[in-house]
């Protein structure tokens, strides 16, 4: 894409769209030449900025152009191991691994929980003095 050569009779000098003028008998081009010019300027900007020549003859260069400057704003992907390199900081990271039998001496425990306080169990069954969470009205079954 580049401007397209002059073409007096559609209104086009020096390759740049013009506003008909009636007492030199300039033939007006067929949009207004503030609007013409914006259009093709923001797009020969978009071309250059994906690193292309803008070339008459080519169709397809818009394209190519949005697709080089989406490809380049990607960083290289590479292989994550840790949460920190995803950019997560503030995870919970596990230290040590309970046994059933330790989670289940852990939730004896937890009668410091505040009452309504919500807490995952890591098995099949509610323990005993905690009612399970069903959606329904009042929260529970």
């Amino acid at each position: 894409m580049d401007y397209p050569k002059s073409v007096p009779s559609v209104g086009l000098v020096n390759g740049k769209f013009v506003d008909e003028n009636p007492v030199t008998g300039q033939v007006g081009s067929l949009i207004s030449s503030q609007w013409g010019n914006a259009v093709t300027d923001e797009l020969l900007n978009v071309i250059r900025a994906g690193g292309k020549q803008p070339a008459e003859a080519e169709h397809d260069q818009l394209l190519v152009a949005i697709k080089a400057i989406v490809r380049d704003s990607i960083p290289p992907e590479k292989i994550r191991s840790t949460l920190a390199e995803y950019g997560i900081t503030d995870a919970y990271t596990k230290s040590v691994t309970y046994t059933k039998a330790e989670i289940e001496a852990l939730l004896k425990n937890m009668s410091a929980l505040p009452v309504g306080a919500m807490v995952p169990f890591p098995k099949g069954a509610v323990p005993a003095g905690f009612l399970e969470v069903d959606g329904s009205v009042c929260g529970f079954r």
